[in-house]
């Protein structure tokens, strides 16, 4: 499978390990309830009285314990693999969030601020998708490591571009740094994911890594 992107693929195989372990844990505990049931069914156990059985106490504290522990080395592994894998950046970009538009700095093309708005549906071609094309996308060269500065003029808004496992907050007065490399040739669609006022809906955003 190929990805189209050394993030997303991290991600995708933290999904998928996360499923093996949560179905696991879940499972385990499906069998336990059966069992009890089942020996409650058939009588073997009394259910109606208390009793104290202090290994099966130690068992039903600490595996929920082990489970926690493992989820959280998992999670702080891919954490760390994500950033750890960030090579130099060899090129830089700039992403201004607006009410309601996205304005550029290409890394390769421009060192001026190009605004990225939706095309409205009347300019469209018939069979073009709505709320989804705009009129300046982001362009990114593949072969080399991108930095981009994500901010904002006015609310917070999302930087998302799910395809590629991104997801930044661009807020007002702070810069956030995002660091890209190894980008699949293709066409990204992204949208704010950020609810950031009327408008929020029509501020898609396109990527064109080439």
């Amino acid at each position: 499978m190929t990805f189209s992107s050394p993030a997303i693929e991290l991600l995708s195989s933290y999904f998928d390990q996360s499923c093996v372990l949560y179905s696991s844990f879940f499972g385990g505990i499906l069998f336990g309830a059966l069992f009890i049931l089942s020996n409650w069914w058939l009588k073997k156990a009394t259910c109606f009285r208390f009793s104290s059985h202090a290994p099966l106490e130690v068992l039903w504290t600490s595996l929920p314990i082990l489970f926690l522990f493992v989820t959280v080395l998992h999670s702080l592994a891919i954490l760390y693999a994500l950033e750890v894998d960030k090579p130099f950046s060899s090129s830089f970009g700039q992403v201004t969030g607006n009410q309601w538009y996205w304005s550029y700095i290409n890394p390769t093309f421009s060192s001026t601020a190009m605004d990225s708005r939706l095309v409205p549906s009347n300019l469209l071609f018939p069979g073009s998708p709505r709320l989804i094309l705009v009129d300046q996308p982001l362009f990114l060269p593949q072969f080399s490591n991108v930095s981009l500065q994500i901010h904002s003029n006015d609310v917070i808004h999302s930087f998302s571009l799910p395809a590629l496992g991104i997801k930044v907050d661009a807020v007002p007065g702070r810069n956030s740094n995002l660091s890209l490399s190894g980008l699949v040739p293709g066409f990204y669609i992204g949208f704010c994911s950020e609810l950031c006022g009327s408008g929020h809906a029509f501020m898609p955003i396109n990527l064109c890594v080439f």
